[in-house]
């Protein structure tokens, strides 16, 4: 995987557009094309669509985390268990459902996928791609602030964006082999269009 790259710009098209969509009650959302090497049965690897894949995680959490904020426990934990992390039995160690790549895992695990307050969110960004991380996180952030403050009721406005992203938003699935045909179909792809 490469880093996170998308720019502000990227962030707020797909916030808006998501948004967009519900509001005027189209059936699905076209997320774009995920290529998963499936070398690893039990965590495939994505070679191309993490980015999108990665900011909706961020709106995710930005979700839970307003729901954090106001006490629902029961919302925040069925997003964090849902769609963030899943939490080992036996260890009790929060293990995220999506992986970025080794130069990012880190600080998303960190500033992302922990709860609001706790010390890893404190966590400062040493790379541009944290950077762009913490925008995105912000941007989701405030994105969920807004739609709390436009609605009379903002827990079902909120719980209607998850469940939409849940059912109606699509992505295209390759899975390939392994990494060779994953990177030929990934550059094919990106240079064809």
């Amino acid at each position: 995987q490469r880093s996170y790259a998308w720019k502000e710009q990227n962030v707020l098209d797909l916030l808006q557009d998501i948004t967009t969509t519900i509001k005027e009650g189209a059936k699905e959302y076209f997320l774009g094309s995920v290529v998963i090497s499936q070398k690893d049965i039990d965590r495939p690897e994505v070679v191309d669509g993490q980015q999108s894949l990665a900011t909706v995680t961020i709106l995710l959490a930005a979700i839970r985390d307003y729901f954090y904020s106001k006490n629902d426990q029961t919302r925040y934990h069925s997003i964090e268990g849902d769609y963030l992390v899943k939490t080992d039995l036996g260890t009790l160690e929060r293990i995220p459902k999506l992986r970025l790549n080794e130069a990012d895992n880190d600080f998303f695990r960190k500033r992302i996928l922990s709860l609001p307050g706790s010390e890893d969110r404190n966590t400062a960004p040493s790379k541009e791609s944290h950077k762009r991380i913490e925008r995105a996180q912000q941007l989701s952030s405030s994105h969920v602030s807004k739609l709390s403050t436009i609605y009379d009721d903002p827990t079902s406005q909120l719980v209607q964006l998850v469940e939409y992203i849940k059912n109606n938003a699509k992505v295209i699935l390759v899975r390939v082999p392994d990494d060779a045909n994953a990177f030929t179909l990934f550059e094919t792809l990106n240079d064809r269009g």
